[in-house]
This record gives C-alpha cells, sequence and structure tokens, in this order.
C-alpha cells in the first residue's frame, strides 16, 4: 500500500479506497497555541494500514501554494 502521509484528507480517502479501505477511523488533532480555522485537513500519521488516520489543519491553500513555487 502507498502510504496517505501528507496527503489531503480527501485525496487520501480516495486512494484508500482504491486499495479496498473504505471504513478509515479519523482523528482530528489540533495545535495546542493556535489552531487554524481555515486550512486544509492533512494526514499527519497512519496506522493499521491506513484504517486510523490522523490529521491536523493546516492554514494553507494547495492551489496557491503550488502557484507561488512555479513563480519562483
Amino acid at each position: 500500500m502507498t502510504s496517505v502521509l501528507g496527503m489531503p484528507l480527501d485525496a487520501a480517502l480516495k486512494e484508500l479506497a482504491k486499495s479496498g479501505i473504505t471504513d478509515a477511523a479519523v482523528k482530528r488533532c489540533d495545535a495546542p497555541r493556535a489552531s487554524a480555522s481555515r486550512g486544509t485537513l492533512r494526514i499527519v500519521a497512519e496506522k493499521d494500514g491506513g484504517r486510523a488516520l490522523t490529521v491536523c489543519l493546516f492554514p494553507d491553500d494547495v492551489t496557491a501554494n503550488d502557484k507561488n513555487e512555479t513563480e519562483a
């Protein structure tokens, strides 16, 4: 199975579904001092072959980041 670490949650769930995993448990964690209200939920940990995922909200816009990297 391919690792889904770092992937946005929706993309990771689609990738896991391709492998037959459709019942992944998702646990969200937030930074204790500053939790973001907007951003992208990304996989920061996976266990049991992708059946247990931990996600954190990163205050980023993946599209904007991709655009900025191509302009640099």
